[in-house]
């Protein structure tokens, strides 16, 4: 079972988002946040396997989360949404997905991920 959290300041769209996650075999969505802060506290206690993160939280908190959870928890797995794609310098090797693709690209995200461990291996 792939354990996930989502990171986003739209409280509609994390409900969405944990709506379409729960019914993807295999997924159990471990928390909702609605700030980068809060996500970072809960993976000193919790260990999810992918975080899903809305790169509009704030450009420069969303690249500093990714830079933390790649240093300090490198097993877990980060894809970004937004409607456009980061600087990939700021975000490292998080993954990305334009967010009026999220729904139809994340089954394939999460297979990948499933596949390699990580989305570092990828």
């Amino acid at each position: 079972m792939l354990r996930v959290i989502i990171v986003d300041r739209h409280p509609y769209f994390r409900r969405s988002l944990t709506a379409f996650l729960e019914a993807v075999h295999g997924v159990s969505v471990a928390g909702e946040f609605g700030s980068c802060e809060e996500a970072l506290r809960c993976l000193e206690s919790d260990q999810p396997d992918i975080v899903f993160m809305d790169v509009v939280m704030s450009e420069a908190e969303a690249a500093a989360a990714c830079r933390v959870i790649r240093d300090h928890h490198p097993e877990t797995t980060v894809i970004l949404y937004g409607f456009s794609r980061p600087p990939s310098s700021r975000t490292g090797r998080c993954m990305f997905v334009l967010k009026d693709r999220v729904f139809e690209e994340l089954p394939a995200l999460i297979a990948l991920v499933r596949e390699h461990g990580t989305a570092a291996g990828a």
